[in-house]
């Protein structure tokens, strides 16, 4: 599979050039919402020239055990790689992941599962403590944002102004802007402030040809779709939840 685009450090935050995925003792779930509509892995070199910018790539956390990294980097494009969650969980694997998926040669990501109870900028610096300012990773970093990180009765304008407050410092501190995950019906009820959508959107939804974007980002649309919760791929030995990529006013592909 060629890396033509999704190469090692390909995927850049546009950053400054645009205009405007819990405690120790109970780890939060692996990304998951809505929804199953398995699609073929299509390798970039058997895509048309002008589809190359799309890929099909993965979340990897604990729930998968110990991933063999060459045989997964074969047969996928990109993954997002669970890293921590609220103010004091690590992914128990994240360690063995983030530095055999960089030696892998697959572009990756980091991601943070949020919870409402813990202080957000708070979030931000404990999941950022898992990453080095040498490494933010290939792919800008994620706040996984579902209904189970909803600890008390908040309204969408609490939940977003915390939600804010989490991309804010983490933008500010790697100089890239951040990914949300999300599911289509919590989006729908709770993501509604403009602010957000400068933001780009990977979303949640199953059995759909296609998922339901949230009114506030309806001109730039999703970047990533989690269509799937439940395919097999090499190198995994569980389950595991399948993305697709695709081009983005807010997501700019360096070549």
């Amino acid at each position: 599979m060629t890396k033509s685009v999704f190469s090692a450090s390909a995927l850049l935050w546009a950053g400054s050039h645009l205009m405007g995925c819990a405690t120790a003792e109970a780890p939060p779930p692996p990304l998951a919402s809505e929804g199953t509509t398995p699609a073929p892995h299509t390798p970039e070199s058997a895509l048309p020239r002008d589809t190359l910018y799309e890929g099909i790539g993965v979340d990897i956390s604990h729930h998968q055990d110990t991933v063999d990294w060459p045989l997964l980097a074969g047969a996928t494009d990109f993954a997002f790689v669970k890293a921590s969650g609220g103010l004091d969980y690590t992914d128990p694997m994240f360690p063995h992941n983030w530095r055999a998926s960089a030696a892998s040669g697959l572009p990756r990501g980091a991601y943070h599962f949020f919870y409402t109870n813990d202080d957000p900028v708070q979030q931000a610096i404990w999941f950022l403590s898992h990453l080095s300012s040498d490494d933010w990773g290939d792919l800008p970093p994620v706040l996984d944002i579902e209904s189970h990180s909803l600890q008390s009765d908040l309204t969408p304008e609490d939940l977003d102004g915390q939600i804010l407050r989490w991309l804010r410092r983490v933008e500010a501190v790697t100089g890239q802007r951040p990914i949300i995950y999300t599911g289509a019906n919590f989006a729908a009820q709770y993501l509604t402030d403009t602010l957000l959508q400068r933001y780009p959107l990977w979303l949640a939804q199953y059995e759909v040809d296609t998922p339901r974007v949230p009114e506030i980002w309806a001109q730039n649309g999703w970047t990533f779709w989690q269509f799937s919760s439940n395919d097999s791929l090499p190198g995994v030995r569980t389950q595991v939840d399948h993305s697709r990529y695709r081009a983005s006013p807010t997501l700019t592909i360096v070549h």
